[in-house]
């Protein structure tokens, strides 16, 4: 059986400020720089939009919530990906 090896990301706190840390060489996680934006996210359908469900995802926000990571796009420096953490 082959591995693949995977991508590790972690996301810690100092203050206010989210620090964003990925393993180096020696596998130490170790400080994106520059730091990426993240943003706490929830996803409803748009048909689905109630004021309930509305107050559901703000609920969610608060306690976690998914956080996206933003890159440069390939198109570039205007556009922007996001990847689900």
């Amino acid at each position: 059986m082959e591995t693949i090896d995977s991508l590790r990301i972690y996301v810690a706190r100092r203050g206010d400020l989210p620090l964003v840390l990925v393993p180096d060489t020696d596998n130490i996680p170790s400080v994106v720089e520059p730091a990426p934006t993240l943003i706490r996210a929830e996803y409803i359908l748009q048909d689905e939009a109630t004021d309930d469900r509305l107050f559901q995802a703000a609920q969610r926000l608060e306690q976690m919530g998914m956080l996206l990571l933003m890159q440069p796009g390939v198109d570039g420096p205007n556009s922007r990906a996001a990847g689900a953490l």
